[in-house]
């Protein structure tokens, strides 16, 4: 099943930072981060210097991630919706708050 909400064009700088995100904070010294790098440049050209950029893309995917996080959890809390979907959407904002919070921490 495909969501067409969610698909997009993206610079390829763009597709290494989301390939990544789950080893954590983009750092180009990272040892999973570097292998990464090594495997895609032995198949194409590659700047280092572009990496720099890396942290714009990640907030702009935290960005994007928190609006549709928004969106799913956008029904009104019930006791009579099923255990399910009562944990999925305590677990759900439980994310959002940890994106508002790593918001808040870059603009201080």
């Amino acid at each position: 099943m495909l969501d067409f909400d969610d698909c997009a064009s993206h610079w390829y700088v763009a597709d290494i930072v989301y390939a990544l995100r789950e080893v954590g904070e983009f750092n180009i010294e990272s040892p999973i981060i570097k292998k990464f790098i090594e495997g895609y440049r032995s198949e194409t050209n590659l700047d280092l210097n572009i990496l720099e950029k890396a942290w714009g893309f990640e907030r702009l995917h935290k960005l994007v991630s928190f609006a549709i996080l928004i969106r799913s959890v956008d029904i009104e809390e019930s006791t009579e919706y099923p255990d399910w979907l009562i944990d999925l959407r305590i677990k759900l904002c439980g994310i959002i708050d940890g994106y508002r919070f790593s918001f808040e921490m870059v603009d201080k």
